[in-house]
């Protein structure tokens, strides 16, 4: 009878365990994260490995230095017209955002006649999101794995390794 138990009791353990886990991957990217957004020109950021994508109305609007457009379910990428499409895997909360993660950009002032770091704006950072997707074009397929958050009207990607 104790057997039992204890085999009852770990079995609901393993359940509950999962149940948090599998919570854990159905976050959504919030509303502010969707839609479309432009490649940042090289000089207005360190090359720290990030991607920054400033909002835009169209992925058209991106010439050379590439898109991206964020739906619920994944993402598509463009650079002089489409080049690639990645459906989501999971996503996952990580933590909420922080008043040191503004994204400022440099920006010229006319009046200093040079380049500044941009203010922040008034809106808080978004929360920052784990995400898996799969990804395809027309000749390969390929996974990625990124942290991703807006700020200031600006979407960061860290990307990661996969595993």
């Amino acid at each position: 009878m104790k057997k039992l138990l204890l085999a009852g009791v770990a079995a609901l353990s393993l359940l509950n365990a999962a149940g948090a886990q599998m919570s854990a991957t159905k976050a959504e990217l919030p509303y502010a994260m969707l839609g479309a957004w432009c490649g940042h020109w090289a000089w207005q950021f360190p090359d720290d490995g990030a991607e920054r994508w400033w909002r835009t109305n169209d992925v058209e609007d991106c010439a050379n230095r590439g898109g991206v457009r964020v739906r619920k379910d994944g993402y598509d990428y463009s650079r002089f017209g489409p080049q690639g499409s990645c459906e989501f895997t999971s996503i996952e909360f990580r933590r909420d955002g922080q008043s040191q993660d503004h994204i400022t950009p440099r920006v010229y002032d006319p009046k200093k006649e040079k380049y500044i770091e941009a203010e922040p704006t008034e809106t808080p950072p978004s929360a920052v999101y784990l995400v898996r997707a799969t990804c395809k074009d027309d000749a390969d397929s390929w996974n990625e794995t990124y942290e991703v958050q807006t700020s200031d009207d600006w979407l960061i990607r860290w990307p990661l390794a996969e595993g």
